[in-house]
């Protein structure tokens, strides 16, 4: 099983793409029930900037061709929130793939492998 915070969320490392700092949050039902939610979120979009990209996500599974892919353009931005402050929004799917569905190929050693690709369309 995927483990998480008190929420059912779990957080990837921080990572860089085209110089910006990105890090995923994968939400074990927490969003919707019986769904994993994947989301992606730009760590540097601060103080009024947004930042806009186009990005895939692939989740992989040992049979390739069982891999699941989705793809979205978003603008990313930083966002004063009532009594949250600055956050940094995420973006993604809340049903990107059934949770009964990861021990399917999926899932390996506790280990969710997911592929990101980021193309920045503003500078």
């Amino acid at each position: 099983s995927v483990s998480g915070d008190d929420h059912g969320r779990v957080f990837s490392p921080i990572f860089r793409s085209g110089g910006d700092e990105w890090q995923l949050k994968l939400s074990k039902g927490g969003e919707v029930e019986g769904q994993l939610g994947i989301f992606l979120k730009c760590l540097n979009a601060v103080g009024g900037v947004t930042l806009e990209a186009y990005f895939t996500l692939k989740l992989h599974n040992q049979t390739p061709r069982k891999s699941v892919q989705k793809w979205a353009e978003h603008e990313f931005k930083h966002t004063a929130k009532p009594h949250m402050g600055w956050i940094n929004e995420d973006w993604g799917w809340q049903k990107f793939i059934e949770l009964e569905k990861l021990s399917a190929g999926f899932l390996v050693d506790d280990t969710l492998t997911v592929e990101v690709s980021i193309e920045r369309r503003n500078e």
